[in-house]
């Protein structure tokens, strides 16, 4: 019995591109001024119940006894990257099968026969 290759097979990896386009929430801080009239006593006319929000800090933490008064101002930004990682192992098993074929052939076989010569009569003297 002879094994002889039947077919090659190829693996053959390729990397599917797909574009995505999706929304992403993002905030961002702004500052808001507001001027709250005074009535004759120097009192707010108006009581807020809540206070606004300026930046990160609050109104009443913000030094407006200077000139100039700074606040950074914060946003956010989307960042993209792509990252590799694996999501599936793929392995490739050989099985051997045995199965039954009926083989036809004409087949010649070599007969030896030994054949003796009668044996030969003794020479007379």
């Amino acid at each position: 019995m002879r094994v002889r290759p039947r077919e090659r097979l190829r693996v053959v990896r390729h990397v599917v591109t797909e574009s995505v386009t999706f929304t992403v929430a993002v905030q961002r801080e702004e500052l808001r001024i507001e001027r709250v009239p005074l009535d004759e006593n120097h009192q707010p006319a108006a009581h807020r119940t809540e206070p606004a929000r300026v930046g990160v800090a609050d109104v009443g933490e913000l030094p407006f006894d200077q000139d100039d008064v700074e606040v950074i101002l914060h946003e956010e930004r989307v960042v993209w990257s792509t990252e590799v990682f694996p999501v599936e192992r793929v392995r490739l098993h050989v099985q051997t099968l045995t199965t039954q074929a009926q083989v036809g052939a004409d087949c010649q076989v070599e007969v030896v026969d030994l054949v003796r010569d009668p044996p030969s009569a003794p020479d007379a003297p």
